[in-house]
């Protein structure tokens, strides 16, 4: 394990204990494992690192008691590899645009490392922004978390900072990349993630129109960053809307 994957493993443990108690522990088969960002060798050694921040991490498991989040990290960055063409292992090739993304930065030099701005997302029956994941019987309803736990876990319990935030410090990007788009939930976890009131992001939403060409904000500034921040669309929505090279050569030209 690479000294930055140490001290973030250190980090996320300190964060997933604290949270468990509140959250985890009383919704077992409801609540995801935590995901765990890691870096591989390969964004050590690049001359431009770039963490790539989705949306959450639908998909992952509910048996979070026996979770291993060195072996998270493991899988994290195995699974990017995979992705970048760079090793083959036993993960396969993703065509989706979130990762057809990743990959036109790295072409175009940028070295990433994979992050979610969400660390677990909701698994249960209810009506709250419900949607669904998987075919036949393996269909689910994926549910987003509810205000209360999301500001739950977003404190800032590790070093006066929150989880996303202690990553940042401890990965040193070159450029951040909120992938996520403009819509509720995700507008509001960016302002908790970096202790912002209400509403702040609203005048930083990335937006195209026939008035405005905004594909891409940059939120350096507001987020209280010293690094290069971008707000964008989710990738699915930036190939539909034909801007996906846009963005790539906005990101990549500075």
């Amino acid at each position: 394990m690479n000294p930055i994957n140490e001290k973030l493993l250190v980090a996320q443990q300190e964060w997933k204990s604290k949270m468990y108690d509140y959250i985890l522990k009383g919704n077992k088969g409801q609540i995801s494992c935590p995901f765990s960002c890691g870096v591989s060798d390969k964004y050590l050694e690049s001359d431009k690192k770039v963490m790539i921040i989705g949306q959450e991490a639908v998909g992952l498991t509910c048996e979070y008691d026996t979770w291993n989040l060195i072996s998270m990290q493991k899988w994290n960055t195995d699974y990017l590899e995979r992705q970048l063409d760079i090793c083959h292992n036993e993960y396969k090739w993703n065509k989706s645009p979130f990762w057809q993304f990743i990959r036109k930065l790295n072409n175009a030099g940028c070295f990433p490392c994979w992050n979610n701005l969400e660390k677990v997302v909701r698994y249960e029956c209810g009506k709250r922004f419900n949607c669904y994941e998987g075919k036949g019987e393996n269909r689910k309803a994926v549910y987003y978390l509810y205000d209360a736990e999301r500001e739950m876990l977003n404190q800032k319990c590790i070093d006066g900072r929150t989880l996303l935030q202690k990553e940042i410090e401890i990965t040193q990007p070159d450029v951040i990349i909120f992938a996520v788009g403009a819509r509720d939930p995700y507008y509001n976890a960016i302002e908790l993630a970096f202790g912002l009131q209400e509403g702040q992001l609203k005048n930083f939403y990335p937006k195209v129109s026939k008035e405005i060409n905004r594909p891409c904000s940059e939120i350096s500034a507001v987020l209280g960053l010293n690094v290069l921040t971008y707000w964008t669309y989710h990738p699915r929505y930036l190939r539909q809307a034909n801007i996906l090279n846009q963005v790539i050569e906005i990101i990549t030209k500075k």
